[in-house]
């Protein structure tokens, strides 16, 4: 019987940064500021996501058992994962599609 599940997500951002950023006229650095910010929040909205998937995670596999057959439950235990993983790549996928990869929430470049 599986009575807990102990998810772990490791989340990192790999975000655009401009190199003469100082250079360019404060208009155009407010500009980038202002994208910059919008497309750190998209991305932190698919880690949200991320989170979101760990918790379908739990719900799908505690209480999980079978008294006859512990390679059942294992069976059924990883259907379940690969179940809940292709689940959260259409939420990914969702909220890109409702985002339209951020440029309704201001990540728009060229801008």
């Amino acid at each position: 019987r599986l009575a807990a599940v102990n998810s772990v997500v490791h989340v990192a951002y790999t975000l655009p940064r401009w190199a003469d950023r100082n250079g360019a006229s404060p208009m155009l650095q407010a500009r980038w500021d202002r994208y910059s910010a919008n497309l750190e929040a998209h991305e932190k909205g698919h880690g949200t996501v991320a989170m979101s998937v760990a918790g379908l995670l739990e719900k799908e596999l505690v209480g999980l058992t079978d008294q006859e057959d512990c390679d059942k439950v294992r069976s059924e235990a990883a259907r379940r994962v690969d179940a809940v993983m292709r689940k959260g790549e259409t939420m990914q996928n969702e909220y890109d599609r409702i985002t339209e990869h951020g440029s309704t929430q201001g990540a728009i470049f060229p801008f």
